[in-house]
């Protein structure tokens, strides 16, 4: 909801005021910028020594025996043709002093498009490393965003690029940042808060398809603050991308659901929860990094559940999908849209039905199966 008042229009005396604090401001600014630059100082500074070279010519040339300029101005295009051409002027200098002071003009004019055009160059440079310092759009569609930064991103960019279904798609960090933190990894940067309109429309949040929305800071009650925020303004920019949101406090997983986030990985719970596994199941962390690392062994494919099980059970369509594509089914996503629930292939009395998605342990993703989203 905008937040603006309304303003006078018109010949009032406000809109006068304004205009004139806008001039004022204006000016200040102008004031400001050249003294603070030092390019315009130093063409400042070459203008007046041209300005006093050519009253110095004009002295020298206008007395009889000599060029013979009757006015200042007449003096002054034809040391400026010099300072732009060299000494194509119809009449040239004749006195030593007015010699010296066409040379001094003609190096000043030198310098002077020299600065010039090292000023421009510099722009350029300066527009191409923005890019890479995220103050430019991004030119990518069906990317994938990296919402803030912290110890966990340069991992998540690894698994990414690792995975054949996701390493061709662009990666996109939007953090505040002034430096890209993984240049090499080839992902592309957008520099600022990710909680900000401008900032996701330099991220073209509209065409991502997913967002992984981090924290940032040592502190984990402030980083999922920040991680919440981040996710709401997601979703209310672009509610179709699907948005993963990771937190250190499962409390903190019901503000995201109500939010209409898609994932919610809590670090915490997981860490507890798969200790106290590994104190139980000897071996079982080794085998967990396994199935989520993909650079290494096994992994976990979503794929969409082939005609050939539909109507069966859990079991059968288990068994079926180890024979026919030796994959290993271990869990069935089924449900109607926005009532999605995953559960495990134990679950012998459910049936497998048209829509449903499977989650099956292959070494490569096999071949006849599609990939879900």
């Amino acid at each position: 909801m905008s937040g603006e008042l309304a303003r006078p229009v018109g010949g009032t005396p406000m809109s006068g005021m304004l205009g004139r604090r806008n001039i004022l401001r204006t000016l200040r600014w102008a004031k400001t910028s050249a003294n603070q630059s030092l390019t315009l100082k130093i063409l400042s500074g070459l203008m007046m020594f041209v300005l006093s070279m050519s009253w110095l010519f004009y002295l020298m040339e206008s007395r009889p025996g000599t060029a013979g300029y009757m006015s200042y101005p007449e003096a002054l295009e034809d040391i400026l043709i010099l300072a732009l051409s060299g000494f194509d002027v119809a009449r040239r200098p004749v006195t030593a002093i007015g010699y010296v002071a066409a040379i001094a003009v003609l190096v000043a004019g030198v310098i002077f498009f020299s600065i010039i055009m090292a000023d421009v160059a510099a722009r350029f440079v300066r527009i191409a490393l923005s890019k890479d310092k995220g103050k430019r759009k991004v030119d990518t569609h069906g990317h994938i965003l990296i919402c803030n930064w912290n110890e966990h991103g340069r991992g998540i960019i690894d698994q990414l690029l690792a995975d054949e279904a996701s390493r061709d798609r662009d990666i996109v960090i939007v953090a505040e940042l002034e430096d890209h933190p993984y240049p090499e990894s080839g992902a592309l940067l957008v520099s600022g808060s990710p909680t900000r309109d401008t900032v996701l429309t330099l991220a073209q949040v509209e065409t991502a398809t997913t967002a992984i929305v981090l924290g940032s800071g040592d502190d984990p009650t402030a980083s999922d603050s920040i991680a919440i925020l981040t996710a709401l303004a997601v979703e209310a920019r672009q509610p179709d991308v699907y948005t993963c949101v990771l937190v250190f406090d499962p409390h903190n997983k019901k503000h995201l659901r109500h939010a209409n986030v898609d994932e919610v990985v809590c670090v915490s719970e997981l860490t507890g929860n798969l200790l106290a596994q590994s104190a139980l199941n000897h071996g079982l962390t080794s085998l967990v990094a396994q199935l989520l690392s993909f650079d290494e062994g096994s992994e976990i494919y979503k794929i969409e559940m082939p005609e050939s099980v539909h109507g069966m059970t859990l079991l059968e369509a288990a068994h079926a999908l180890l024979d026919s594509h030796g994959a290993l089914l271990v869990g069935v996503e089924m449900g109607a849209e926005g009532d999605r629930r995953v559960v495990t292939v134990t679950h012998n009395g459910t049936h497998i039905k048209r829509g449903d998605c499977g989650f099956v342990v292959a070494e490569d993703l096999p071949s006849g199966l599609e990939c879900a989203g």
